[in-house]
């Protein structure tokens, strides 16, 4: 479709995400490039990522004007601007902060917001009967933002180069705003937008590159779902190519795999597909750079755990993340953990032999790594991260077992392998089945910045006195390294 005219129409978009207590800057982010790469496809050219600098805190008053000051830098020269933020849940506070300053600083910008923190919900009632609004509603309702994205990107890409900025003329699926009586009006979610290649982010020697999405799991408790994309392996292999010969020989090369679930059993893989064809082309071997991923840890439960292994340990994956979440069966129904027995998805619940496999499986990677030796290239340095949820279901049993297991994890580190576990409280998303299931435990389940204020706690008194005090201790030190004889203290004081 050709594109609208759009003389004199600027698109500003702006990062409300944070590590560590500052917000990233926006050329570092992959949401942002995906949208900036989804307009240039349709020949839009005028795109400014924001925040330049590294390090704000929109938090701040004076962090806050560096970012006005970006802002009027950029936008004083042309005829119309439309700002779109991409905010988490718990991120929302800077998003809400930000947007409160353009909207007056610059009364005739026009704002959208998307990103994970940006869900439809259907309508949930507490048991007093009173409704609860969802971030779409809430965020238009108060005035934060002229239109909302639920989903990926796609609709803001259509607003700017079909419709010239033209909030009104928008009725693709995913994209909100109020109509004349202030009722929000849209429907479903947005499709990821159109592009000519992949997109991905160069960081010195490292390089993010997302080649699919849509875990096949959806669990209960997971926000991360927003729709499903692919792309062929004829662009994933043209990518990595690209990416190959960027950064190939560099001694701290990495490349992160940054798919929900890239090494995913299926019919049709393309990533894996598109490795093997780089692995016979012989071009995985002249540049050998090492690599990052996610894992479903339940793909290892199963007599073919170690052919896996070793095939990604061939394949030169020196990073693995898992979502190991819980060591009890009842704990894994409560919060809706799905699985998987061979790699395939199965309805049966999750089984605490599975649980143990699965265990046993991650710990045989551990020695499998920690052991492994290449004669041309010598010994990679790996390492493995491990996430375990604290819930409002487990009790002293469930999180003392869960502390023997990150000690079993923990002895796995030394020599070329490091191993870290963690432990964080099951935060309740917007749009999730644990938010929709237990509304009622939720504390201030209305509220748009409750979840990025951790530090108060995420549930209410009522999931009982222990577990409560044990939520809210890993709430209060969420930013810390946080020691297995720590929590097992705080877990025997709590009970």
């Amino acid at each position: 479709m050709p594109i609208r005219n759009t003389s004199g129409l600027r698109v500003v978009l702006v990062n409300c995400g944070q590590a560590a207590g500052k917000v990233i800057a926006g050329k570092r982010m992959m949401s942002l490039t995906t949208i900036k790469a989804g307009l240039h496809a349709r020949g839009f050219e005028d795109v400014h990522l924001l925040p330049e600098q590294e390090g704000l805190n929109f938090g701040l008053p004076v962090d806050l004007a560096r970012l006005q000051t970006e802002l009027h830098s950029i936008c004083r020269d042309a005829d119309q601007v439309v700002i779109g933020f991409s905010t988490t849940s718990e991120d929302m506070a800077w998003f809400l902060k930000a947007s409160s300053m353009v909207k007056k600083e610059f009364p005739d910008v026009k704002r959208v917001v998307g990103g994970p923190g940006v869900v439809r919900e259907e309508p949930l009632y507490l048991t007093s009967g009173r409704r609860i609004l969802d971030p779409v509603e809430q965020i238009l309702g108060r005035g934060f933002a002229d239109a909302a994205v639920w989903g990926d990107a796609a609709p803001f890409v259509e607003l700017i180069c079909d419709h010239a900025g033209d909030i009104s003329a928008v009725h693709s699926p995913g994209f909100y705003c109020l109509d004349g009586s202030e009722k929000v009006v849209g429907t479903g979610r947005g499709r990821y937008p159109s592009v000519e290649a992949i997109p991905y982010l160069v960081e010195g020697d490292r390089v993010s590159i997302i080649t699919s999405s849509g875990c096949p799991n959806s669990c209960g408790y997971c926000s991360i779902n927003k729709g499903s994309f692919g792309f062929s392996q004829a662009m994933i292999v043209s990518a990595l190519r690209e990416i190959y010969t960027k950064i190939g020989g560099r001694a701290n090369a990495l490349l992160k795999i940054d798919d929900s679930n890239p090494f995913a059993f299926s019919g049709q893989n393309s990533l894996q597909a598109a490795f093997n064809h780089l692995t016979a082309s012989g071009i995985e071997d002249q540049y050998n750079i090492p690599k990052s991923a996610f894992f479903d840890p339940t793909l290892f439960i199963g007599p073919g755990s170690i052919q896996l292994f070793l095939k990604l340990i061939k394949l030169g994956v020196v990073g693995y993340y898992f979502g190991f979440e819980t060591t009890s069966v009842k704990v894994a129904a409560k919060i809706g953990v799905k699985a998987k027995r061979n790699g395939i998805q199965v309805d049966l619940p999750l089984s605490q032999e599975d649980i143990r496999n699965t265990a046993a499986a991650i710990l045989g990677l551990g020695r499998i790594l920690r052991d492994n030796f290449d004669p041309i290239y010598g010994k990679p340095v790996y390492r493995i991260k491990i996430s375990l949820m604290a819930t409002p279901f487990d009790n002293r049993e469930t999180l003392l077992r869960a502390c023997d297991l990150i000690g079993l994890f923990d002895s796995l580190s030394g020599g070329v392998l490091t191993v870290i576990p963690t432990i964080t409280p099951l935060f309740p998303f917007p749009g999730t089945w644990v938010r929709r299931q237990y509304l009622d435990l939720i504390r201030e389940p209305d509220s748009l910045t409750a979840l990025g204020d951790i530090s108060q706690g995420m549930w209410k008194p009522e999931i009982g006195d222990g577990i409560f005090k044990v939520l809210n201790s890993l709430s209060e030190h969420a930013r810390e390294d946080l020691s297995v004889e720590w929590f097992r203290g705080v877990i025997e004081g709590a009970f």
